[in-house]
């Protein structure tokens, strides 16, 4: 698998990513040029991940949803808004439930938000879809997880809201044909993405964001909560993840940290201070990516 990722990366990364950026070009933000049109000393080069507000609204999901709303924008909108959400929901619990940590999950997140900035909803469902997120995120982050594991969660949470549910059996005829949308979707979203598997999450400079302004681990908490949430929203699609971080840093300065369960759901709590003395956050922290 590591040797079809690197081939895979090095082979279609960079003519698939100029196709992405060609379809995004009118909004796509790119880096900084002189009148030459050579990048600008000193500017920082900008992802072509990077969308502006109208973009994002333009998306093909959206144009589907405008039709069956017939034309009504905000119905269109809430529809959207909960298919995202209710989608992102999905990846989040069927992570916890795969045991995967929260970069794993926010990498799936990821993923599920720039294919659906390509594709629509009408001809790809979501619910495969972010089962092959999940997967394809766990053998990113080096976290694997077998596809018979995560095809059984993602059945299970699915239809958690069905009566007398029962998960089939792993050589059920319905699992057989998962597994095998799975494969076959894999490959969609690979080349949607443009085999574009390097992504950086604001985890990391968050934390070193807190500890620079000597914040309190509630504080910490708290703007970790945020981000999670950012995640069930575009926000990963026109925010620089080292932009997000210090801006959710200071919002929740002055706000008491969240009870019951509804945040504990939504956290992934923080891991435990380290015995050792000015070691905080820990330097093999299971949310943070190696150096």
């Amino acid at each position: 698998a590591a040797s079809y990722f690197t081939v895979a990366r090095h082979c279609f990364s960079a003519a698939a990513m100029r196709a992405a950026a060609s379809a995004g070009s009118s909004g796509a933000a790119g880096a900084a040029t002189d009148a030459s049109g050579r990048p600008t000393r000193g500017a920082p080069a900008q992802s072509p991940w990077l969308f502006d507000r109208q973009t994002v609204e333009n998306a093909p999901s959206r144009s589907w949803f405008l039709q069956r709303a017939n034309g009504d924008e905000v119905q269109a909108r809430k529809k959207e808004e909960e298919y995202r959400i209710g989608s992102c929901q999905f990846i989040q619990d069927s992570g916890r439930a795969l045991r995967m940590p929260q970069l794993t999950i926010a990498t799936a997140l990821v993923f599920y938000h720039r294919f659906y900035a390509f594709k629509s909803y009408e001809h790809h469902e979501r619910f495969v879809l972010s089962t092959t997120a999940l997967f394809l995120a766990s053998k990113v982050e080096e976290t694997p997880r077998k596809l018979k594991d995560v095809v059984g969660e993602a059945l299970k949470n699915w239809n958690k809201h069905v009566k007398d549910y029962r998960v089939p059996e792993p050589e059920s005829r319905e699992v057989h044909e998962l597994k095998e949308k799975v494969l076959v979707t894999e490959r969609i979203l690979l080349q949607t993405i443009g085999f574009d598997l390097s992504i950086e999450h604001p985890y990391r400079p968050l934390l070193a964001y807190v500890k620079s302004i000597t914040g309190t681990r509630d504080l910490a908490q708290i703007a970790w909560n945020f981000i999670n949430d950012s995640y069930r929203t575009t926000a990963c699609l026109q925010v620089r993840s080292r932009t997000k971080a210090p801006n959710v840093g200071d919002r929740p300065c002055d706000r008491p940290a969240p009870h019951g369960d509804d945040g504990a759901d939504r956290a992934h709590r923080l891991p435990r201070r380290s015995t050792r003395r000015g070691s905080w956050p820990p330097r093999r922290s299971p949310w943070l990516p190696t150096d």
